[in-house]
């Protein structure tokens, strides 16, 4: 027996409705909602309430396909898309990334640059947005209460003159919607969709209808046993690329006390041999005696009176 839905028949025998329902913080996951054809209204509610305007047209440029590789190396599933006249990137950040504030400069300047081809006047160039989200603390966000965070090129001297509106990037840390107000935010009740799915009641979805379409669509592929399959896929490459970077960085710091151990005798050794060469001065023994007894240089004994 086959359910008829939006995108058509679903096979009931690779469905399993007691199934637990996935994490959309699982980057395969996340791009299996906003990263799919047919789900253009989703994700268009999605940076609606990001970037905090209505776009009229929105075209996911890289769509998820079935062929897609998920599981080799831990590759940035993120989302592109053509919103209106801007170009906008979305990432779902699972793991811990060093100066991601760098990284995300360096994807949106990319995008940036080819947003127009060689030759073509730089008036041409689109509006850029990137997004990043986390579900992590970034290190120099520790003392910024926001979740969401918006950077632009401004004027220092006057914040309220914008150099240019063509830069936008937004970072959101999922960590931090649990100590902000929820009160009128439809955004916090996007993060809250992404970190606690099961949270989100029909009073939420009654009133925004993306957010029921996103939920619907995540406990229909939280029911299918293939794209379930997947998910654990990507979750268990994304595990096996902390294992082995945490055991390199454990190894590296091993290795490094290892060496500062070695090092330190090292020292330690020629400190005591520098004590010994200033005793002997002091008697004035003849400074080739003192080499022989130390095996200090004779500069370095030199240095010594």
């Amino acid at each position: 027996m086959c359910v008829h839905n939006k995108r058509g028949p679903l096979d009931r025998s690779k469905m399993n409705t007691n199934k637990a329902i996935l994490k959309p913080t699982n980057d395969y996951v996340f791009k299996r909602i906003f990263g799919y054809k047919g789900n253009e209204k989703i994700v268009k509610g999605f940076i609606e309430a990001i970037i905090g305007e209505s776009f009229t047209d929105i075209y996911i440029e890289n769509p998820i396909l079935q062929s897609d590789d998920i599981t080799g190396k831990t590759g940035i599933l993120d989302v592109r898309l053509k919103a209106d006249n801007s170009n906008v990137d979305i990432e779902m950040q699972v793991v811990r990334t060093e100066n991601i504030q760098d990284r995300a400069l360096w994807y949106w300047s990319k995008m940036f640059q080819e947003s127009i081809i060689r030759g073509e006047d730089y008036s041409k160039t689109k509006r850029t947005i990137c997004i990043i989200i986390t579900d992590f603390n970034i290190e120099s966000l520790l003392n910024n209460n926001n979740y969401h965070n918006k950077y632009m090129a401004l004027n220092c001297s006057k914040i309220d003159d914008c150099l240019t509106n063509k830069m936008e990037i937004h970072i959101i840390e999922l960590t931090k919607i649990d100590s902000t107000n929820s009160l009128g935010d439809i955004l916090k009740e996007w993060c809250t969709f992404l970190k606690y799915p099961e949270r989100i009641g029909d009073l939420v979805m009654n009133e925004d209808e993306n957010i029921k379409a996103a939920k619907e669509e995540l406990d229909r592929i939280s029911s299918d046993d293939l794209e379930k399959r997947r998910a654990d896929e990507r979750e268990k490459a994304i595990m096996d690329h902390k294992w082995w970077r945490n055991s390199a960085i454990k190894e590296g710091r091993e290795i490094g006390i290892k060496e500062g151990i070695k090092e330190g005798i090292k020292e330690g050794i020629k400190e005591g041999k520098k004590k010994v060469a200033k005793s002997l001065i002091k008697e004035k023994m003849p400074i080739e005696k003192i080499i022989s007894i130390t095996g200090l240089s004779k500069e370095e004994i030199e240095e010594l009176q």
